[in-house]
């Protein structure tokens, strides 16, 4: 017998043939007698605390000591979520070891076990639930550690989250259940996983779509296959009367329909007339299953019409002023006209040249695929070393969380120093640079100043200290926080992520605010990236332009560099054509970041720029305001 005496003076005997280990003397108390699982159960053996592998295969006599959680606070909070989203487990146990509650959360209404499941860490939500977090914790805005794990398509982290209890049925604040999650993102194994565990398939969403809907809009004739074979209703109607066939038929998706029709969805045929834009778009022939179509109900359109349609159409309805900035007939057909079929690309477009008359040098390979393809580091190490005698060997690095930063890469390979920020933390696993000051913390225009003179940056505004290199990168109010900088400093070269939707000439710059990361997080979590975030290259550079920049060149997909005046002849020359380079990154290379449909680009570069800015503003103010942050300001212009 294992003999358990605890401070209260109770004393418990347990059979040791119904225990292996302490791990499971904590979970089969826990389920006895409700004690809290995991770190705050400690056993003594002999004055000597037990950890939860030891064996226990012998009468022994136990102490039990049940410890309370230490106080909680916001260091201790962001401490927990930073680590559980950048991995860090050994940080993990530590923070539970003193012990701190599992379910402690950020100022962003987050928990480290939302955050380690959206990211896959499976060993770290099963240290998480050892400890006792909540699997069905929500959000602000209605994600659940489950609910982020679907939506990713982690598979191991899911299976955890079933067998502690979470809640396969959750609904969040847009009506999406975890299989209708997967079901849109692709994840079949994720889908198999739920449907065993019998989650409920035709929940729908307000907008009446369910998971069959989701996966036959994207065309994964797998996850079809999985969800008629779990007896989901395939002929169930959305808000616009349209069916699971409807809907795969005019995406062209051959497979899915030949599924539908076998397993019986033939009597919904009779509204798949209605999404034809010509009567001969209607089908050509269709018998036993085998189905063919010639241009059947544009796919381009819906296409065009993504997931932002069914919100569009309820801002629309909706008596916020915001909704009357948008046209919503107008998105509605974008791409059903022949001309939006095809896809040109001119310098004419948007009468750029007679809007915006900064550059003038045509740059070929500043601009090509190969330079938007070559890594940043790379890049930023070569300009770096082209500097020479004009060199401080200073940095500032504004978003420095993650490996692949070309800043990072200088101060280890060139012994430079400088301040980095970022609220999370340094990247796993980076060693210390002697030089290199981090502050882990959010980068805002009222601590900006502060930030630069805790680091050794002792100026003032209009006496800039030369540094080599400034990067911002924070997916939020980036330009914002860069002309703060230029205010203090004077960088020879920027390095800023850019916002490839908007087109020369339109200026948009995202502004600066508390609940911007927040909501960036959320949104994150459940699959999406705010596309209205950041600034345009002709913001960036009208900008930038009022401190001596001009832009250099691209990289890494989604950075543009610009040099100021004093380096530019030492460099090559800079002044390269915003409206050149745009065009020809877009001409080049299809997988440069970009965040807004392609078809509201297209209408955006084919008429004039008052009419251009019109569509942006409608466009993005509607879409702020679906996504709850239209209290956030943006700044566009042309």
């Amino acid at each position: 017998m294992l003999q358990l005496r605890m401070i209260s003076g109770e004393n418990m005997s347990i059979p040791v043939d119904e225990i292996h280990d302490v791990r499971g003397l904590k979970r089969h108390l826990h389920r006895l007698r409700g004690f809290p699982l995991g770190f705050r159960q400690r056993f003594l053996l002999d004055g000597e605390i037990l950890e939860d592998a030891v064996e226990l295969d012998s009468p022994m006599d136990l102490d039990l000591v049940l410890l309370p959680f230490v106080e909680d606070s916001k260091e201790l909070a962001d401490e927990l979520v930073g680590a559980a989203a950048h991995g860090h487990i050994a940080k993990i146990e530590s923070n539970l070891q003193l012990p701190q509650d599992p379910d402690s959360r950020t100022g962003q209404d987050c928990t480290a076990l939302m955050i380690a499941s959206g990211q896959g860490h499976a060993e770290i939500v099963s240290l998480l639930l050892a400890a006792g977090a909540d699997t069905n914790l929500v959000e602000s805005t209605g994600c659940t550690a489950f609910l982020a794990a679907s939506n990713a398509g982690h598979v191991e982290v899911v299976s955890l989250l079933l067998d502690a209890g979470a809640d396969k049925d959750v609904v969040d604040t847009r009506g999406l259940t975890a299989l209708i999650m997967a079901c849109r993102e692709g994840h079949a194994a994720v889908v198999s996983l739920l449907l065993e565990a019998g989650t409920d398939s035709n929940v729908a969403t307000p907008a009446g779509n369910t998971a069959l809907m989701s996966a036959c809009y994207r065309g994964y004739v797998e996850i079809v296959d999985s969800l008629l074979e779990a007896g989901t209703d395939k002929d169930t109607t959305d808000t616009d009367g349209r069916t699971a066939l409807m809907i795969a038929a005019s995406g062209d998706h051959v497979d899915v329909v030949s599924s539908l029709l076998k397993a019986g969805a033939a009597e919904s045929l009779r509204g798949l007339q209605k999404l034809a834009t010509r009567p001969e778009d209607t089908f050509a022939s269709m018998s036993s299953g085998q189905w063919q179509s010639k241009n059947c109900c544009n796919s381009l359109a819906l296409q065009a019409r993504d997931h932002l349609q069914k919100k569009l159409r309820q801002a629309k309805l909706s008596p916020s002023p915001v909704a009357n900035a948008f046209d919503l007939s107008e998105f509605t057909l974008m791409g059903i006209s022949e001309t939006a079929m095809r896809w040109a690309v001119t310098d004419a477009d948007l009468l750029a040249r007679e809007s915006f008359q900064l550059g003038h040098r045509q740059l070929l390979d500043r601009c090509s695929h190969e330079a938007l393809s070559e890594d940043e580091e790379a890049a930023a190490i070569r300009l770096w070393d082209m500097l020479g005698h004009r060199r401080t060997g200073r940095l500032l690095n504004i978003g420095a969380g993650s490996w692949g930063d070309p800043l990072w890469a200088i101060a280890q390979k060139r012994n430079a120093t400088g301040l980095f920020i970022d609220p999370v933390g340094p990247p796993k696993d980076m060693p210390s640079l002697e030089g290199i000051r981090f502050v882990s913390e959010f980068a805002r225009p009222n601590n900006m100043p502060r930030l630069l003179r805790s680091a050794g940056f002792r100026t003032r505004p209009g006496f800039p200290v030369p540094i080599d290199f400034m990067k911002v990168d924070v997916d939020s109010c980036d330009c914002v926080l860069a002309s703060i900088g230029l205010q203090f400093l004077r960088p020879s070269i920027i390095i800023m992520e850019i916002n490839w939707s908007l087109p020369p000439p339109l200026r948009f710059v995202r502004q600066c605010h508390d609940d911007w990361s927040r909501m960036w997080q959320y949104w994150r979590h459940v699959g999406f990236s705010l596309s209205t975030h950041g600034c345009s290259l002709s913001g960036a550079l009208a900008e930038f332009a009022k401190f001596g920049y001009s832009l250099f060149r691209v990289a890494g997909h989604v950075n543009a560099f610009f040099v100021h005046r004093d380096v530019a002849a030492s460099l090559g020359g800079a002044e390269v054509d915003e409206v050149f380079c745009f065009n020809h990154v877009w001409r080049q290379d299809s997988s440069v970041g970009r965040w807004v449909h392609w078809r509201l680009i297209h209408d955006w570069r084919t008429g004039s720029v008052v009419d251009a800015l019109n569509h942006v503003w409608g466009n993005f103010t509607s879409y702020d305001w679906i996504f709850n942050i239209s209290h956030i300001p943006f700044a566009l212009s042309a």
